[in-house]
């Protein structure tokens, strides 16, 4: 396992991170946190330089404190401020079997009470990855956080027509930016490039998507990739008593990908 360092010299200038074992490949990007995966030489999370028909990134990266665009009351910008903003690098160990990389980030954005502490974990161990994530209120009042990652699936352009999850087709809900629920182990089915199994904990939500665009007459959509967004509530219950984090409060999530098995692209 080795880390590289695409950024300045110094570590804490350092901007992407990339884990490297065997044939598996984790990159970091400190700027919004945005990684891209690659397990068994088979893309998983679209890279860092993949785009939307709009010309912005389609890349995965944290949304919070909120999920959508529900935090006018604070200001806040949609999926909030986390995805726009250079995270602390707190540390990273690139050891040969075990990769793991530690960013952090103190949530500030419109009139969003300050104290919020963001801590995201990444971890590259023989095929799986891991992503751990901690809000910690350090502050001094009550505020409401909806975590979410917005995942970018690759589909190495087969597109998302025949894509399941658990044996169930979401190409509706995709087209339709829906919700559905989350297993604690889940499996992704994209024909003709891979069956994934996505795990969780505290991520029960998730949110579909891809970016639809006029053609020929015909609302038509992004095919090279398909978001499947593990949220910890739905969007709509940001500010909701199970979202709100008393001061000197925590709450973790957890989420693990691996391949359970490599398709041929046809």
């Amino acid at each position: 396992m080795t880390l590289r360092d695409f950024g300045p010299l110094g570590e804490d200038d350092t901007i992407q991170l990339e884990h490297i074992s065997e044939k598996d490949r984790l990159q970091i990007d400190r700027s919004g946190a945005r990684i891209a995966l690659k397990i068994n030489g088979k893309q998983l999370l679209t890279n860092l330089s993949t785009k939307r028909y709009d010309g912005n990134p389609a890349v995965t990266h944290p949304c919070t404190p909120v999920f959508g665009n529900f935090g006018q009351k604070f200001e806040l910008p949609q999926h909030g401020p986390a995805r726009k903003t250079v995270w602390e690098l707190a540390s990273h160990t690139p050891e040969l079997e075990k990769g793991e990389t530690i960013l952090r980030y103190a949530i500030a954005g419109g009139t969003y009470p300050e104290g919020m502490l963001v801590t995201q974990q990444f971890t590259l161990e023989k095929g799986v990855f891991t992503l751990g994530t901690e809000h910690q209120n350090n502050g001094l009042v009550t505020v409401p956080v909806n975590y979410g990652e917005h995942l970018y699936w690759w589909t190495n352009y087969a597109g998302w027509d025949h894509v399941t999850l658990n044996g169930k087709s979401i190409a509706s809900l995709i087209a339709q930016n829906g919700q559905t629920e989350l297993q604690p182990d889940n499996e992704l089915v994209i024909p003709h490039h891979a069956v994934i199994r996505l795990e969780q904990e505290g991520l029960s939500t998730a949110v579909t998507w891809s970016m639809p665009h006029s053609g020929q007459g015909a609302l038509e959509y992004d095919r090279h990739y398909f978001c499947l967004e593990p949220v910890e509530r739905p969007p709509e219950d940001f500010g909701k008593p199970d979202t709100l984090l008393q001061p000197g409060q925590n709450r973790k999530t957890k989420m693990k990908i691996s391949l359970i098995q490599n398709l041929p692209h046809t």
